[in-house]
């Protein structure tokens, strides 16, 4: 299992590169698109700090994942979150690479949802895709996890 430098890594260039991410703002104001309204919600343009940080659907899939993983810090920023896991000493450093982790996938099925939203026009609802989210960072930690983990932190994944 990598440190949690290596997901804080990840995740904050998986963020940054959102911030590339074409956007329906950037679609409308090159011509591909006819709004820029977010293909998610419709009721705000889709800006990278909207779909990420703002929708409703962000923000819903990202309180219920830190909820899930035990994540008790307020913001909704995923790179405050990785940061404050990061500098956070309490806790063992397989449950940091577990919340990094679950924060690195949401930001990825959330794309994913908004770019099934373009492509298919269906928009899949939270329970869904928190539910994704959560077998996919359960998989993911349990089929990383080093030799030597405490039973305490295993029976806390398997938990989950």
């Amino acid at each position: 299992m990598g440190k949690i430098g290596f997901a804080k890594a990840s995740i904050l260039c998986l963020v940054d590169n959102a911030a590339k991410l074409q956007t329906k703002e950037k679609l409308h104001k090159i011509g591909v698109c006819a709004d820029s309204l977010c293909l998610i919600c419709g009721e705000h343009d889709e800006t990278h700090e909207h779909l990420f940080f703002k929708c409703h659907f962000s923000k819903e899939c990202a309180t219920r994942i830190k909820t899930w993983c035990g994540i008790n810090n307020q913001s909704l920023s995923f790179s405050q979150i990785i940061e404050w896991l990061a500098r956070r000493r309490r806790g063992s450093q397989v449950r940091r690479f577990v919340q990094a982790a679950a924060m690195e996938a949401t930001t990825y099925c959330i794309w994913r949802v908004r770019n099934e939203a373009y492509w298919v026009h269906k928009i899949q609802n939270i329970d869904h895709t928190v539910k994704h989210i959560q077998q996919i960072v359960k998989a993911r930690s349990l089929c990383c996890l080093p030799k030597k983990v405490s039973n305490r932190d295993k029976e806390w994944i398997e938990s989950l």
